[in-house]
C-alpha cells in the first residue's frame, strides 16, 4: 500500500525524475571512484555499486566512524546504495572514506 501511494503522490514523471537524479548520483559516484583508482564490478547497475577494495575491515572502520553503513560481502567487495535521500555531500562524504 505505501509503495503504490508513493507512486501516485509522484506519478509517472516524478518517479522518472526521482529515478533519474538516484541513477546520476550512483554514476557520480562511480566516477569520482575510478578517478581515486577503485573499480566498480558490477557490468549493469542502478543504484547500487559494488566496490573492489584492498581492505574491507579499513574501510568499514572509516565509514562507521563517518556514520556511513555500507554492505559488506564476503570477498574484499563493498556494496554502496543511493536512494532518493542521497545528496552531493553524501557522494562526498563517501569517497572520502575511499580516499
Amino acid at each position: 500500500v505505501m509503495a503504490s501511494m508513493y507512486a501516485v503522490y509522484h506519478g509517472p514523471e516524478g518517479l522518472k525524475k526521482i529515478a533519474g537524479r538516484i541513477h546520476g548520483l550512483a554514476q557520480l559516484l562511480e566516477n569520482g571512484l575510478k578517478q581515486i583508482g577503485i573499480k566498480q564490478v558490477n557490468k549493469h547497475y542502478f543504484d547500487t555499486l559494488k566496490i573492489e577494495v584492498a581492505d574491507k575491515n579499513s574501510i568499514r572502520q572509516k565509514a562507521e566512524g563517518a556514520g556511513i553503513n555500507f554492505r559488506y560481502f564476503g570477498s574484499n567487495h563493498v556494496g554502496i546504495s543511493i536512494d532518493e535521500t542521497t545528496n552531493v555531500n553524501d557522494i562526498e562524504n563517501i569517497l572520502k572514506v575511499f580516499g
